[in-house]
């Protein structure tokens, strides 16, 4: 009895560890590019053409109280925006030579230590590949709060529009084939676990059974027993007899032999 509820316990216990990390994958995914390590802008397409307006938004939180060390604050900045190629980082982003000014963060505090920081520029005339959004305040002492150096694509001409869209799509198809092997691999694990569960408590319910069927078995039992006949003295009862007997024997001895009567021989 105690195996198979161990067994239900093991069950739960791996089920939970199933579903836990499911449900944190969406609770982040519900939270958007803030859950994790670092905040990304979140660009309002995947990839743009030069000349176009490009702007990205996303949630920031940082630190409550002033640092010297550590993420910075709104009060730390103005905060700047610098495009690099992503193959050409070369130190600091404001001493790059390869580095475009891109232009200043809107920040938007929406709590003490949490706010939206929202970006918009005009795409530069560079040429088409990927490059690097970074952002930090003047002299790139520092960056605000989780805020991170964010990707974007950008294209020239409509071939390499075209290759790039191209290659969206492929990227796309593996990852939904990614998606879909482990979502089978998920289902799989949960009905084996669903099934183990189901299992446990199959046992459990047949315990109960057991239990409750003794449990009848025992109420009949002393339902139906008859009253038992009365059992001889035992030697506690004698020896309390005998002296109360005693007691009554000296108790009315006495007078008699006051008054000269033989007392009655004990």
């Amino acid at each position: 009895m105690r195996a198979r509820r161990a067994g239900a316990l093991i069950a739960v216990v791996a089920l939970a560890s199933l579903l836990i990390p499911m449900g944190r994958a969406l609770a982040c995914a519900s939270h958007g590019p803030t859950c994790g390590i670092a905040a990304l802008l979140k660009w309002d397409k995947p990839y743009f053409k030069t000349g176009e307006v490009a702007s990205g938004r996303t949630s920031v939180r940082w630190p409550g109280k002033p640092s010297n060390h550590g993420p910075g604050r709104p009060e730390d900045g103005p905060y700047v925006a610098y495009l690099r190629p992503m193959k050409q980082l070369r130190g600091l982003p404001h001493k790059d030579p390869n580095s475009i000014r891109l232009g200043l963060l809107d920040i938007d505090p929406s709590g003490r230590a949490e706010g939206l920081v929202s970006l918009e520029f005009v795409v530069p005339a560079v040429r088409g590949g990927k490059y690097l959004v970074e952002m930090c305040n003047e002299n790139c002492q520092t960056r605000l709060g989780d805020l991170q150096s964010t990707p974007i694509e950008i294209v020239t001409d409509e071939i390499g529009e075209r290759w790039l869209v191209s290659s969206k799509i492929d990227d796309l198809e593996g990852d939904v084939i990614n998606t879909k092997g482990k979502l089978n691999v998920a289902i799989h694990r949960s009905k084996r676990a669903l099934d183990r569960q189901e299992k446990a408590m199959d046992y459990a319910v047949e315990d109960l059974e057991d239990e409750i069927a003794e449990l009848n078995a025992e109420v009949t039992r002393l339902r139906n027993r008859k009253p038992s006949e009365p059992q001889g003295l035992n030697s506690f009862a004698i020896g309390g007899l005998a002296l109360a007997l005693w007691l009554a024997v000296v108790r009315f001895g006495r007078p008699l032999r006051e008054r000269g009567l033989p007392a009655p021989s004990h």
